[in-house]
């Protein structure tokens, strides 16, 4: 160890440094495939969730007061609004994880949370199920979630009911229908 510390080791500390750079350009060069820049603000998102690229539209201040502590690495400052969807839901990164937080009139808010690895294997959603005897019209259900850049389609997969397969766009999903159950899971498909 002492040897690192003698006039040698200093004169050679210039060679290691600029080695070093080099190697860590070819490395990032070599992850981005395309040559754009890496977005290290979202670890896994940017690359993997395109909906993110867009800017942050926040929470509205009345709603987040209402919210408890954000679970992790999750900031609710951070909002992305999944806009044009007819509900209002909020699409949230953080490190490691993923997150939707839904907000259905002025009482229903739900979060639902998961890790990288499952986000990117199924995907995020929020179903809501409404009783079907409080109103003859609309319809039962409505899912809606978040789907990684390299889906096409989604499979929805509710026990007792016949899986239906819905388009993405955007990374964004959105299913209605009649079924009384929320689905159990989302499976992934490219077109």
């Amino acid at each position: 160890m002492k040897r690192l510390f003698t006039a040698h080791a200093s004169r050679r500390w210039p060679l290691v440094s600029v080695g070093l750079f080099a190697i860590l350009v070819v490395a990032l060069v070599a992850i981005t495939d395309s040559g754009e820049p890496v977005n290290t603000s979202h670890p896994f998102g940017s690359a993997s969730f395109s909906v993110f690229d867009q800017g942050r539209t926040g929470l509205p201040k009345s709603l987040e007061r209402r919210l408890p502590p954000a679970p992790r690495s999750i900031r609710w400052s951070e909002a992305h609004r999944l806009v044009g969807i007819g509900p209002k839901v909020w699409a949230f990164l953080g490190e490691d994880e993923l997150c939707l937080l839904g907000q259905e009139g002025a009482a229903s808010i739900t979060v639902v949370c998961t890790g990288r690895r499952r986000a990117l294997e199924h995907g995020i959603f929020i179903a809501s199920v409404r009783d079907s005897s409080m109103s003859d019209s609309g319809p039962v259900r409505e899912v809606i979630g978040l789907a990684p850049d390299s889906a096409g389609v989604v499979h929805l997969i509710t026990p007792g009911s016949k899986s239906v397969t819905v388009p993405v766009d955007h990374n964004v999903f959105i299913w209605r229908d009649d079924v009384p159950a929320s689905p159990l899971t989302a499976v992934l498909a490219r077109r």
